[in-house]
């Protein structure tokens, strides 16, 4: 069981403005909510703005790999 309703989830920009600047991130939410100028709230109740659209993959595939840059530096160093 996973926290997404979605079978698949989308790679997207996001953007919050703040009054110290704009803050960017990017992150995999549902497809149903990944188009360009979406408004979504988080849990802590910020308001982000989808500003691009990238990958589209398998919810399953997703959370399988969601923690697999903690491994990419042992994987990488010489």
């Amino acid at each position: 069981m996973t926290r997404f309703k979605s079978d698949t989830l989308t790679q997207c920009r996001l953007s919050r403005h703040t009054g110290q600047g704009d803050k960017i991130t990017v992150g995999w939410i549902e497809s149903c909510f990944a188009r360009v100028g979406n408004m979504l709230e988080d849990e802590e109740r910020d308001i982000w703005e989808v500003v691009d659209v990238y990958a589209t993959q398998p919810t399953e595939y997703i959370v399988k790999h969601e923690r697999d840059y903690l491994l990419q530096r042992a994987g990488s160093d010489i």
